[in-house]
């Protein structure tokens, strides 16, 4: 399917680009057709793992909780690191020869 859609007809897992490029266009699916925000780490993960049609038995599988909650500490560790740098990261940059 996602080939499909994005006319990217020769990606690959092991290319990190397609691989990136995978996730973007999951997650902005599963916000599109379970209406699940971007920034719900928790959720995205659990729709991602289950998928879109399994996502609403989710809670009969405990392991998944599990591994959710890890992956929402994780992007929260993220953003923490990400705030705290955030200014020093939109500075103008100017490179001089």
């Amino acid at each position: 399917q996602y080939k499909n859609e994005t006319g990217n007809k020769f990606a690959t897992r092991t290319r990190f680009k397609d691989s990136a490029d995978f996730i973007g266009w999951y997650t902005n699916k599963t916000k599109s057709i379970l209406k699940i925000s971007l920034n719900d780490a928790f959720k995205q993960y659990i729709a991602y793992h289950e998928g879109w049609g399994n996502y609403k038995n989710y809670k009969k599988n405990k392991k998944v909780i599990l591994f959710a909650k890890e992956v929402k500490n994780q992007a929260n560790q993220y953003k923490k690191q990400l705030n705290k740098c955030q200014k020093r990261l939109n500075r103008n940059k100017y490179i001089i020869f």
